[in-house]
């Protein structure tokens, strides 16, 4: 037996060393998870297509849409296209209706003024003359209902507009049935009685004089009986009570009255002038200590809050030019 045969595996030849040695190793490429440069990856046509948005008018909307109609096939951009079409022609047809209704307010603001500006000529006009069916009764009623929270001039331009016209009804009014030298506590005349309301609204932010009772008095005369509310403000302490406030620190009597409602009663007497028909004296009284001695309780600093202020106790106020 061969012995040398057996030993040796079939195809030994194969794997000779002449063989092995004459085999190239292959380099096997380098991959590296961060670096995806290096991986080759097929790239598919993708159906997501970037559109620049093209300025569409009704004539190519139209366009568009014909061409639906005529049923060839919609690719994805076309519906696209269509879309953006209908979208931008809905944007313009809001944009004009919104363009037409602003005109139309502007045209309405400039009837409504000129409507406003019409009844300020005929409520001056109608003052001129007293009303023929004024009362001291009705005329009573209505002073006290326009002047309930006082008479403030405008501050703003906001609110200039509104204020002007209340002044218009204030003024109106008061010349229809007050006598040009009407009387007051401060003065006399319709424009002393408009200025001594805007001192008091000044003075007091928030005023309610509610009327309570109305009845007849001595000779031509009416005597209301009214609840008045003031709130007190810093506003209320710098032009009434500026001695209580030492710079720009409250002294501790203010500290107790900033912020608190002071309930007053008030009698106003309104004379009447029954030859002209109109109201030829308006005098008011208050009690102005009893509600502050309620608040301070004691009479030594009532007595120090009236020392130098800009009212009485009865409720009497004094001119003084605000900043």
């Amino acid at each position: 037996m061969n012995l040398d045969r057996v030993l040796r595996p079939p195809h030994c030849q194969l794997f000779s060393d002449d063989v092995i040695s004459s085999v190239k190793q292959h380099s096997r490429p380098d991959y590296s998870v961060i670096d995806v440069s290096s991986v080759n990856v097929e790239r598919r046509p993708s159906n997501h297509v970037t559109i620049e948005e093209p300025e569409c008018h009704e004539g190519q909307a139209a366009l568009i849409l014909n061409d639906f109609k005529r049923g060839d096939p919609p690719t994805s951009r076309e519906r696209n296209r269509v879309y953006q079409a209908r979208y931008k022609l809905k944007q313009k047809a809001l944009v004009d209706d919104l363009n037409l209704s602003i005109q139309k307010l502007r045209d309405d603001i400039m009837q409504l003024e000129k409507q406003r500006l019409a009844l300020e000529k005929q409520r001056l006009a109608l003052s001129c003359s007293p009303l023929t069916d004024s009362t001291v009764w009705n005329v009573a009623a209505e002073y006290f209902r326009l002047f309930r929270h006082g008479f403030n001039k405008p501050e703003s331009a906001n609110d200039a507009l509104v204020c002007r016209f209340d002044s218009v009804n204030h003024l109106a009014f008061l010349q229809q049935t007050m006598t040009s030298n009407v009387m007051i506590e401060t003065g006399s005349g319709i424009e002393a009685m408009m200025e001594s309301w805007s001192m008091a609204s000044r003075y007091f932010d928030d005023i309610d004089c509610q009327l309570m009772c109305l009845e007849n008095g001595p000779r031509e005369t009416l005597v209301g009986t009214l609840d008045v509310r003031i709130d007190v403000t810093l506003q209320t302490l710098r032009h009434v009570f500026p001695h209580l406030i030492e710079g720009e620190k409250l002294t501790p009597l203010a500290e107790k009255m900033v912020g608190h409602q002071l309930y007053l009663s008030s009698s106003v007497y309104l004379e009447w002038d029954p030859l002209r028909r109109r109201v030829s004296s308006v005098k008011y009284n208050a009690d102005f200590m009893t509600p502050l001695l309620q608040l301070l309780g004691n009479l030594e600093d009532v007595s120090h809050v009236f020392d130098d202020a800009n009212i009485t106790p009865d409720c009497k106020v004094v001119p003084l030019l605000l900043d």
